[in-house]
C-alpha cells in the first residue's frame, strides 16, 4: 500500500474561540493529513504587568486556564487521530503566531479571516492581514467556515 506524505510536519492553528476560528480548527482536522503535529494556539492579550495586583493576576490566570480548557475541547472533538499541542501564549496574536511558527519550524500557519461580526468575516482581519504580509512561513486563510458542533 502506498502512503502519501504532504510534508506538513508542523501546522500552527490560531484560535480565538469565535465560531469561525473553531470552524477553521475543525477544517484543519478534517482536511489536512494527520501526519506531523498540529499546534492549537490562543494568544492571550492579558500580559503580566509590573505592579500587577493579585486580582489582576487571578483574572489573567483564570483566562489562561479557561482558554486551555477550550483548546482541549477542540482537541477532543476534532483531533483524536493526530498529535496535538495546546498552547496559550501571552501577547498580541500576530506576534504570538509568527514567533511560534518560526521557533517550531512550522510548515504552515492556518487562521480565519476576521473575529468580529459575521458580515465582516468576508474581510481579512488585521491579524490575518499582518500574517500574510509579515510571515516567512506560508499562511493559509480559511474563509466561509463555521463550527459544525
Amino acid at each position: 500500500m502506498e502512503t502519501h506524505e504532504s510534508g506538513l510536519r508542523t501546522v500552527v492553528v490560531g484560535v480565538d474561540f469565535t465560531s469561525a476560528s473553531e470552524g477553521v480548527a475543525e477544517w484543519v482536522a478534517r482536511r489536512l493529513p494527520a501526519e506531523g503535529t498540529t499546534i492549537l494556539v490562543h494568544a492571550l492579550e492579558i500580559d503580566r504587568q509590573s505592579g500587577e495586583t493579585s486580582a489582576q493576576r487571578q483574572i489573567r490566570e483564570e483566562a489562561a486556564e479557561s482558554a486551555l480548557e477550550s483548546l482541549a475541547r477542540l482537541e477532543a472533538d476534532f483531533f483524536a487521530d493526530r498529535p496535538v499541542e495546546l498552547l496559550v501564549e501571552p501577547g498580541e496574536p500576530t506576534s504570538v503566531l509568527l514567533t511560534l511558527a518560526v521557533e517550531r519550524d512550522a510548515d504552515l500557519i492556518v487562521v480565519g479571516p476576521h473575529q468580529g461580526h459575521p458580515r465582516l468575516e468576508k474581510f481579512v482581519g488585521s491579524t490575518a492581514q499582518r500574517l500574510i504580509h509579515e510571515s516567512v512561513v506560508p499562511v493559509l486563510l480559511v474563509v466561509g467556515i463555521e463550527n459544525s458542533t
